[in-house]
């Protein structure tokens, strides 16, 4: 009776550690290039003793005692690296059989905390199960050590750019206003035509054309006269003061009657 049921314990035993050794999975990395760069990479992995079904392969970069991971696995259709396990290279796992296969991978877009720089890291396969789990020791026991030699991004500082100061634009000095009087004349009076051109006022007036007859700096129109500041005048044609003539004879006229006047006073006086 012990005998029977020693043997029973025996089997018991037997068929417990049977199926504790079957639930142990390795997965073994293999060819590892001797250094990766910002290309892309193939390694070889090979798994055993996983049960059957589809499971999800996913490559970990990291810095030795940290747990910063970082890399970008191809899934057949595109790079992923992310939370959603499922979206990561799916592979099918027959019962009792290992699986043996090619795996991408790159060093993506890691940030400063997950990659400080070129040097010695661990490369891992994390495998998920179906239901999204994985075994952290499995993944541990597969690292091995990899050179990564890809520069680290300095950030392109932006130009500074200064304000632009625009000096205020200083009022426009203004000529002094032209000075007009106006004059009713007879319109028979005669003309010695000449044009004028005076200067405008204001920034927004033309210039005003004044033509009639000149004597020094006057303009004489058809019915009035325009006496112009010669300060603020300008003219398309000189200026010739016609009537110098006319004040020459006037002169001798007054000066030849003076004359005659006196002499007819000091006849006057004889007598």
């Amino acid at each position: 009776m012990k005998r029977a049921i020693a043997l029973i314990i025996g089997i018991i035993f037997l068929i417990a550690s049977t199926k504790f050794v079957n639930a142990v999975v390795t997965t073994i990395v293999s060819d590892i290039p001797l250094s990766i760069i910002s290309e892309s990479f193939t390694i070889t992995a090979t798994i055993s003793g996983a049960t059957a079904g589809t499971n999800y392969l996913r490559v970990d970069l990291y810095k030795d005692q940290t747990i910063n991971y970082f890399g970008e696995t191809f899934n057949g259709s595109y790079w992923y690296t992310g939370s959603e396990y499922a979206q990561f290279l799916p592979i099918v796992i027959q019962s009792g059989a290992s699986w043996t296969g090619l795996i991408q991978a790159r060093t993506g877009n890691p940030s400063i905390t997950e990659y400080d720089g070129m040097g010695i890291y661990k490369l891992r396969i994390r495998r998920y199960t179906t239901s999204g789990s994985y075994t952290s020791s499995e993944a541990s026991v597969n690292a091995v050590t990899v050179n990564i030699l890809v520069p680290t991004q300095t950030p392109t500082p932006y130009p500074t750019v200064l304000p632009t100061i625009t000096a205020s634009p200083q009022p426009t000095s203004l000529p002094e206003p032209t000075t007009i009087v106006l004059i009713i004349l007879p319109s028979n009076m005669p003309k010695q035509i000449a044009t004028l051109v005076l200067e405008p006022t204001t920034e927004d007036n033309n210039p005003i054309s004044i033509t009639g007859s000149v004597l020094g700096n006057t303009i004489i129109s058809e019915d009035k006269v325009i006496r112009i500041d010669s300060r603020t005048m300008k003219s398309n044609n000189k200026i010739i003061d016609n009537y110098s003539s006319v004040y020459i004879v006037l002169g001798i006229g007054v000066f030849c009657c003076a004359i005659l006047a006196f002499y007819v006073i000091r006849k006057k006086m004889k007598i």
